[in-house]
């Protein structure tokens, strides 16, 4: 049986949404046979997901980052570090990036080894433009790749404009949810609040919950009986913790993480996203899959699946006067945010399959030539 290798790259936190999908593809490889090794970053606490490749035989090299510099770490990262390859001697490589600029080395590496490899980017941003030489290096390096997935289409043109290169070998991938594919979650009780719950990782640089909270704090918000409720922890934990206090907010809590998502949404009447950057965030299929109307920023793959004013609401740029512009505009229609919220469900379910990680495996499969491209079985989505 053949060998697959699974290299994560992401260095800013020990897990996140981004692992989600070569995680889950791991581990379903395994079970159907495959020889599977995975290579991470180490950090002081690893995360406790990988628990489970232990326990079912997958081997985890974990590797040092040394501080250097990230533009180092990515392109002119020491051969050493490569070595694992060798070690390995994968007959595939799955590489999953952070955000669209990571991974040329380990690309690269691939090449100088002619090992096949597909990477999969997580996150584009339009703050993070490679120089001239490493936009070269990164397209050469994509266009070699077996595929390019990105999870959404805006990220593919996003990257192809900063690297001045077409990916005829781009693809949209999905990621993995954690609710009920097929039912709705029940709406909450009318207790006379609204609840806006925001969900994700407390890192304001890229998810933008210095804007939530700097928009709550204008007296009309303060008035209002609507309630933020922000699930997740992350590195700006404590600073957003003091900005609300700062502001004086006694609508808005900090929940921490939540591991039964659908709970989630059982206290939750909507969405709100006021992402500075992305990808797709998971988010935004889990509570439309719930039956949640979302308030969104429009960038990447945000506004992919919301249509402002029909299953959601869309601030045009990720500003306090767009964001509050947006907010107002769904205040006005709280009422409908439950019709609203069936009509996300419906239109969700056309666009993503209820097995992401199948789907993904079906296409790696077919990259590996292990089936023919007409046989891989993608997962189906439900109809409307």
């Amino acid at each position: 049986m053949k060998t697959v290798a699974f290299v994560s790259t992401m260095y800013g936190a020990p897990w996140g949404g981004s692992e989600e999908l070569w995680f889950g593809a791991a581990a379903r490889m395994k079970g159907l046979g495959y020889n599977v090794s995975a290579n991470i970053i180490k950090w002081p606490k690893r995360a406790s997901q990988y628990d489970q490749f232990d326990s079912i035989g997958i081997r985890v090299h974990e590797r040092l980052q040394n501080g250097i510099p990230i533009q180092a770490f990515n392109i002119a990262f020491p051969q050493v570090m490569f070595r694992w390859l060798d070690r390995v001697k994968p007959d595939f490589v799955v590489i999953s990036q952070g955000i669209n600029i990571e991974s040329g080395g380990w690309m690269q590496a691939c090449l100088d080894r002619k090992i096949p490899y597909v990477t999969v980017v997580q996150c584009a941003c339009e703050h993070l433009w490679p120089d001239d030489g490493k936009a070269h290096s990164l397209a050469q390096r994509y266009t070699t790749a077996e595929a390019v997935y990105f999870v959404s289409e805006r990220n593919i043109k996003l990257t192809e404009t900063q690297l001045a290169t077409r990916f005829p070998n781009a693809e949209v991938v999905r990621n993995p949810f954690n609710v009920d594919y097929q039912g709705d979650a029940q709406w909450p009780p009318d207790d006379g609040r609204w609840r806006l719950a925001c969900v994700g990782r407390l890192a304001a640089h890229t998810k933008g919950q210095d804007l939530i909270l700097n928009v709550m704090s204008d007296a009309k918000w303060k008035a209002r009986p609507l309630d933020i409720i922000f699930y997740g922890t992350g590195q700006n934990e404590d600073c957003l913790h003091a900005l609300a206090k700062m502001n004086d907010l006694q609508n808005v809590r900090f929940a921490g993480h939540v591991s039964d998502v659908g709970s989630i949404w059982r206290n939750s009447h909507a969405l709100l996203v006021a992402s500075r950057f992305e990808g797709l965030p998971l988010v935004i299929v889990e509570a439309m899959l719930c039956g949640r109307p979302c308030i969104v920023t429009d960038v990447a793959g945000n506004t992919e699946f919301i249509e402002d004013g029909v299953t959601g609401f869309v601030a045009e740029a990720a500003t306090e006067r767009h964001l509050d512009r947006a907010l107002e505009q769904a205040w006005s229609r709280r009422h409908e945010w439950q019709q609203m919220g069936h009509a996300a469900t419906r239109h969700i379910r056309k666009h993503i399959p209820n097995d992401p990680i199948g789907d993904f495996v079906g296409k790696l499969q077919a990259h590996m030539n292990d089936v023919p491209l007409n046989e891989v079985q993608t997962a189906a989505c439900a109809p409307e």
